[in-house]
């Protein structure tokens, strides 16, 4: 199975997963649109999209078997899909970012947000708080 650089969609791949991540990313700018959610989190919209996962489905690939990924996909969408329920799991993600920030708190969000740095500090900070 081959896959070219202009290709949207690669081959074999579950459409549901992209409507997921659609789905979650259209909730996550309504969130902010409607001021649920502090416009100072809006640089780390990605990171949050990867947290609901990670939140949700726990530190794991979503599954390939068809049936699999219904059951992974449906678990985030029956969440985002309430905007009650989807802010409540956002709020809760808004300490992990805090927390990924540097102590001296020099570097903007806008910057940091495009580190690897940022990126582990916040995936261990949502992973710890998924546990606790």
């Amino acid at each position: 199975m081959s896959f070219a650089k202009n290709d949207l969609f690669r081959p074999g791949h579950h459409p549901l997963a992209y409507y997921t991540a659609a789905a979650t990313y259209y909730r996550l700018k309504w969130l902010f649109r409607n001021k649920k959610i502090d416009r100072f989190y809006a640089p780390a919209r990605y990171h949050l999209l990867a947290g609901v996962r990670c939140r949700l489905l726990g530190d794991t690939k979503l599954p390939t078997q068809p049936k699999a990924l219904s059951v992974a996909c449906n678990k985030i969408l029956d969440r985002m899909w309430s905007p009650l329920a989807a802010e409540g799991l956002v709020t809760r993600l808004l300490p992990a970012v805090d927390a990924a920030l540097p102590a001296e708190g020099r570097t903007a969000l806008s910057d940091a947000v495009r580190t690897q740095w940022f990126a582990d500090r916040f995936r261990n900070a949502v992973l710890i708080e998924s546990v606790a």
